[in-house]
């Protein structure tokens, strides 16, 4: 039985539409049966999926995105509820998330449609908003979940409980990172925080330019839930997952994180390693 890949192209990058000319080329030419969002399949000659409805999404037995971290992060929102495995090709800078850079392509997605690969569970953050005991809005996240000040200029003043803790914390920043292990090499990182290994079972939290000089990045375990609220003077804030604005907090609502239940099955290839790549991935970015 054949393997259906399931492409996540970045249409907005020109060297992602030549390159998935030549993937596409070179699907054909090895029997890879090749998915694409529906508004690109037809005029590609592919069967398509829709996001917006997941079980167009069901045939799909590797998800491949074509782009850098946001393109990858956009995908595993959608393949992570089906359990469907994901690799990223990189034509984007640091690329942390993507596992195959252009140069190897044709060999690498050889490697994964004869099964030459492991798969490695990452850990997912899921937030819930409850406004008056009512769910305003719940949702999921591979890299973070980011509080922060919206167009105000004021902090933003929180209070946070850890594992119903009896005594809360208060942070006054420009925004408070709650990452994943995955997550720690993204806005984590950039606000001071500690790279973390993707396969430990923690959350990050990481002040953004806190108005303390004692206030230092903190990692707890996963199993941990995590409780916040908004602290008068009260300020615009917003919710964002994975850089996708979800929703704005009001004075009484209540913000939960904690580890989802979903996992995100990330395809390993042999030859990688995570110890030999970060490196080089923190200085590609510079080159820019």
């Amino acid at each position: 039985m054949g393997v259906t890949f399931g492409v996540f192209p970045n249409m907005e990058k020109e060297k992602v539409r030549d390159i998935l000319d030549e993937l596409l080329a070179f699907c054909k030419e090895q029997g890879i049966v090749t998915m694409l969002p529906v508004e690109l399949a037809h005029s590609k000659g592919c069967p398509g999926f829709d996001i917006n409805y997941p079980e167009s999404m069901q045939q799909i037995d590797i998800g491949i995105s074509l782009g850098g971290d946001g393109t990858f992060l956009r995908m595993t929102k959608y393949t992570a509820q089906l359990g469907i495995p994901v690799c990223g090709i990189n034509v984007g800078r640091k690329g942390f998330l993507t596992e195959i850079e252009i140069p190897q392509m044709k060999k690498e997605l050889k490697k994964i449609y004869n099964m030459h690969y492991d798969i490695e569970e990452r850990c997912m953050l899921h937030f819930t908003i409850m406004r008056n005991r009512s769910l305003v809005t719940q949702g999921s996240a591979l890299n973070d979940v980011v509080l922060s000040k919206g167009n105000q200029a004021r902090l933003v003043r929180l209070s946070l409980s850890i594992d119903g803790s009896k005594r809360d914390s208060s942070y006054s920043a420009d925004g408070l990172v709650f990452a994943t292990a995955t997550g720690s090499t993204a806005y984590s990182l950039s606000a001071g925080g500690p790279i973390v290994h993707p396969l430990l079972n923690v959350t990050v939290i990481t002040p953004v330019c806190p108005h303390a000089l004692h206030t230092r990045p903190l990692v707890v375990p996963g199993k941990d839930e995590i409780t916040l609220k908004a602290q008068p003077p009260y300020s615009e804030i917003q919710l964002a997952a994975d850089g996708v604005i979800a929703a704005q907090i009001l004075p009484g609502d209540v913000v939960r994180i904690k580890h989802s239940q979903l996992k995100s099955k990330f395809i390993k290839l042999a030859d990688s390693c995570y110890y030999d790549t970060w490196q080089q991935r923190l200085q590609k970015g510079e080159e820019f």
